[in-house]
């Protein structure tokens, strides 16, 4: 766990790093100051130097969070998908309502973030890793699907998953540039329609 222990008196730490990851989601890392995260957390740079370390822990303590409370409900519906067609399928639905959700920022803090090595070698590396898990496990999915007999063996598997990620990345930046939920769903659709050829099935 990325999160700090204790707690600091005078707010509720939780409550502070939701309204902290929101804002860094909002305006990424660089574009949010310490003074910004203070003011929007109600606390002074004292305490949230207390509770959460610099800027830079805070980032990571909300991406943890973010990862938590936003990405392990889809991750946990994804890995119940007993083939790969069903493991795409729910992967996209979900996240195209989670990212199209305007009670919070829109698309993905972890798609959309951007760290570079020179901000932040350690940040960079983190969000990196972050957008590749899902990478793995599409990878691990559709090799599954190769042993079982659902794709053919001679399957790229490796570019497969890279093209899924593409297109779920994809979504993200529609969503921040304001694509309703029901024209990307739509989008889901016709994606599955051509499951298929993509997946070198044939009919």
């Amino acid at each position: 766990m990325w999160l700090g222990k204790g707690r600091t008196r005078g707010f509720d730490r939780d409550v502070a790093l939701e309204v902290a990851m929101q804002l860094f989601w909002r305006r990424g890392f660089v574009g949010t100051s310490v003074a910004d995260l203070c003011t929007a957390m109600g606390i002074t740079s004292p305490s949230m130097y207390a509770a959460f370390g610099n800027k830079e822990a805070l980032y990571q303590a909300s991406l943890e969070h973010f990862s938590e409370t936003r990405g392990l409900p889809i991750w946990l519906k994804v890995m119940e998908a007993k083939t790969a067609r069903e493991t795409v399928e729910t992967l996209f639905t979900c996240t195209v309502n989670a990212y199209t959700d305007h009670n919070q920022p829109l698309g993905c803090m972890s798609t959309l973030a951007i760290v570079t090595q020179d901000e932040s070698p350690k940040l960079a590396e983190l969000v990196k890793a972050g957008r590749e898990s899902t990478y793995q496990m599409l990878n691990e999915k559709f090799q599954a699907a190769v042993d079982a007999g659902e794709f053919r063996p001679d399957t790229d598997v490796a570019s497969l998953a890279r093209v899924y990620l593409t297109m779920l990345q994809g979504i993200s930046i529609q969503a921040r540039d304001g694509a309703s939920r029901d024209a990307l769903l739509a989008m889901v659709t016709a994606m599955m329609a051509g499951w298929n050829a993509i997946t070198q099935q044939g009919d």
